[in-house]
């Protein structure tokens, strides 16, 4: 037998396979009282992190002093940082290259994007959660199975709903 870290891993197994979940440990409640919406991945094509800007500029929240931070890097950035320019969105946006410390931004983040359109899992996801951070994710490979009703899911490379994601997932964060 497979073990897959999904069922939509093992749905794509041709052999028989157990799901086992990745675990991620207790974290510290992220206070939530940040503008900072997160995305935090590799910026690759599998990973569509180009419907993550398109995303925020379509959300507004630049316009009511949020700021997007994104963690990671890739042959996508120059392309990425050109859309930040294109859309007028360029002042809000922080490219913070790869991070080590995910548990402190994360606990300076009030919500995460994770446009990735068919993650196997989703480990920030994950890990957001596990911060009580909501969570603004495409509806396809893993997230849907750990985001469940407490996410905000949208069509896999749909900009505008990820758009409308992310500001309805604003007025859901407590306090």
């Amino acid at each position: 037998g497979q073990i897959a870290n999904s069922r939509f891993v093992a749905d794509s197994i041709e052999e028989p396979s157990v799901v086992l979940y990745n675990g991620v440990p207790p974290r510290a409640q992220a206070e939530l009282g940040t503008r900072r919406v997160l995305m935090m991945q590799r910026l690759e094509r599998e990973k569509a992190p180009e419907i993550g800007v398109l995303a925020w500029a379509d959300s507004g929240l630049a316009n009511r002093g949020w700021d997007l931070a994104i963690a990671g890097s890739g042959s996508l950035e120059p392309r990425m940082r050109q859309m930040c320019t294109e859309l007028g969105v360029v002042e809000s946006v922080q490219f913070l290259g790869n991070v080590e410390d995910t548990d402190s931004l994360l606990s300076e983040s009030s919500i995460l994007l994770a446009p990735a359109p068919a993650d196997s899992f989703g480990l920030a996801v994950t890990e957001a959660m596990a911060h009580g951070i909501p969570v603004v994710a495409a509806g396809g490979g893993g997230p849907p199975e750990t985001v469940g009703a407490d996410g905000c899911l949208f069509p896999p490379g749909d900009g505008r709903a990820a758009a409308s994601s992310a500001a309805g997932c604003r007025d859901r964060r407590p306090g």
